[in-house]
């Protein structure tokens, strides 16, 4: 049965390419690199992701991205290294930016071999810290 985890995320760009109106609409591919934190009593630990594509609209109405992040952390209680997709966008009906990840168990090390789960968070637009995240993840 899948565990129910709520954590934050915050994501601290050391991107190599700051995003401006001069590249709205426009695909970056490979432009950002975040390196953040997963913050909460069930999860927490650092991520590396990066951005595979980042599609940046105008006023963030077109933005899009998708990419890989590797946490290194505890998930309920076990330490280890894992890695997730994570893809979304911008919903203009709610005015949120979602993203939805996928555990790549196979990726898995450490405690956390044998993960496996998916994972949903939402926030307001141009936001970066703070992000409310749930993820629901069993171990084999």
């Amino acid at each position: 049965m899948p565990n129910e985890i709520k954590t934050t995320v915050d994501l601290v760009r050391i991107a190599q390419l700051e995003l401006t109106s001069e590249h709205d609409n426009k695909a970056l591919p490979g432009a950002i690199t975040t390196e953040g934190g997963y913050k909460g009593e069930q999860m927490s630990g650092k991520a590396v992701t990066h951005f595979t594509t980042f599609n940046h609209g105008v006023d963030d109405a077109d933005q899009s991205f998708n990419g890989i992040s590797v946490f290194t952390g505890s998930i309920l209680g076990r330490a280890g290294t894992v890695a997730f997709t994570i893809a979304g966008g911008y919903d203009k009906a709610s005015d949120v930016v979602e993203a939805e990840y996928v555990i790549l168990g196979a990726s898995a090390s450490g405690e956390l071999k044998g993960i496996k789960g998916a994972g949903h968070s939402a926030c307001s637009p141009g936001k970066s810290t703070g992000i409310p995240a749930t993820f629901n993840v069993e171990f084999a």
